[in-house]
């Protein structure tokens, strides 16, 4: 070993600091690109849940409405069902 630490990098080219940089400005590009990528998907899947949950009360209350309508076409149906007994006497 001539002069040098154990383990010493050699010393960087100057040609070589362009194409360091530029993989450089590519890695924190990339990296600024998957972090919002994550962050939109995180909030895609916020507003899928959101959208789930509405969907499910709106589901609910016209189940509901539907419950109800059908217990007024059976009264109803039940009603007519009496007069045409009563007729046919």
């Amino acid at each position: 070993m001539k002069g040098g630490r154990l383990g010493a990098a050699p010393p960087l080219k100057p040609e070589f600091i362009p194409v360091i940089l530029g993989f450089a400005t590519f890695l924190g590009t990339l990296t600024v690109v998957i972090i919002g990528f994550l962050y939109n998907n995180s909030r895609i899947t916020d507003v899928k849940e959101l959208f789930r949950a509405e969907l499910k009360a709106v589901e609910a209350s016209i189940l509901s409405q539907m419950a109800t309508f059908q217990m007024d076409i059976i009264s109803k149906i039940a009603e007519l069902d009496n007069r045409i007994s009563r007729l046919a006497r």
